[in-house]
């Protein structure tokens, strides 16, 4: 039975540094992002830690369920495994130990699950920025168009037969494109 024990210390162990090995990956993913260099190569990292810690909590689940099952059976309510007071104590060691495994690799895959959700906000308000920019380049760049071409059909406008007709539309480009600036400023919007 000695060996049994022995085999769940090594698994634990291995458990440990695995968990070890995934937070030095995470601690240096989130230093990336703290100091914006993200990139896509960060995300599918993420995913990938995601999915370790999916596999590594199954796997600890599962120790745990052995364990408690021949915890079960050494109790006395199954009389079909008889252990010694050494051995029951390495047995509860050993249950110990596992159930702190599966403590850290929950703790693990929540500060991961994290980290995701804050990354997937950071990037989703670099969108919205960027479209917030943009939305304000087509309003603006609209503006000439529509004005030019007020004055370019064959309409009777208000000073569309003078030379200086050009100078005007321009005048009541900027005019409104101020307007809209000023605006948009005013809420905040810019």
């Amino acid at each position: 039975m000695g060996i049994y024990f022995f085999a769940f210390d090594q698994i634990s162990s291995d458990y440990s540094d695995q968990i070890s090995s995934t937070d030095e990956r995470r601690n240096k993913i989130q230093a990336l992002i703290k100091k914006h260099h993200s990139s896509e190569n960060q995300i599918l990292e993420l995913s990938d830690l995601q999915d370790l810690t999916t596999y590594l909590n199954t796997a600890i689940n599962g120790n745990v369920a052995v364990v408690n099952q021949i915890e079960l059976i050494s109790s006395g309510k199954v009389q079909q495994l008889h252990l010694t007071k050494v051995t029951r104590e390495h047995l509860h060691d050993s249950m110990i130990e596992i159930e702190q495994i599966k403590n850290q690799v929950n703790l693990s895959s929540d500060i991961i699950d994290r980290i995701s959700n804050t990354y997937n906000n950071i990037l989703n308000n670099r969108t919205n920025t960027t479209m917030k920019v943009l939305t304000v380049y087509t309003i603006i760049l609209s503006i000439p168009t529509i004005v030019s071409g007020f004055y370019g059909m064959n309409m009777k406008l208000p000073v569309a037969d003078k030379g200086w007709s050009w100078v005007f539309s321009l005048i009541i480009t900027i005019v409104i494109i101020l307007i809209i600036l000023w605006d948009l400023h005013r809420r905040n919007s810019l």
